[in-house]
């Protein structure tokens, strides 16, 4: 076997930094950034520089040089509509996507104080207060109050027929 060349040395050292710190940087850069400072550590070893001794440079040069690029955005949830039906008397308080917190307005309205809707049925439940409607609307299943989501999971839950 022989030992390997000086080059070949040097390519291996300028594929990642050594030290935890520094590689923990390299591993924020984009690939572009992290490519650009391999041939700059290469660069500066063949000036004469220590290939250890380099990373903070070309890491920080490379950066430099190559802006990361803006990561796209997550696109939005879609936000709730506004059109969605509200009883007589009621406002749509607290809008979310799976449901929404409706409160009543109007002295005159019959029904209770809060309202909790199933957005994909449109069933309604009572609440006594604004804690209670968001405890129903978090932590209580679904299928307990509204009569579409629990026959959603009777389908789901029966077998299939061949």
């Amino acid at each position: 076997m022989t030992a390997p060349t000086t080059q070949e040395l040097i390519a291996a050292a300028a594929e990642r930094p050594a030290t935890k710190k520094e590689g923990a940087r390299f591993d924020k850069l984009t690939e572009a950034q992290q490519a650009r400072a391999r041939e700059l550590v290469l660069q500066l070893a063949d000036g004469g520089k220590p290939v250890t001794a380099t990373w903070k440079q070309a890491m920080t040069d490379a950066v430099a040089q190559l802006p990361a690029e803006p990561e796209e955005a997550p696109e939005a949830p879609e936000a709730p509509e506004a059109e969605r039906p509200v009883p007589a008397g009621y406002e749509n308080r607290w809008p979310y996507a799976a449901y929404d917190v409706l409160k009543k307005t109007a002295a005159d309205a019959e029904g209770p104080a809060w309202l909790v809707r199933c957005n994909a049925h449109g069933a309604t439940t009572a609440a006594a207060s604004v804690k209670a409607a968001f405890a129903t609307a978090r932590h209580t299943p679904r299928a307990e109050w509204c009569d579409g989501c629990k026959a959603d999971e009777a389908d789901e839950a029966a077998p299939a027929k061949k």
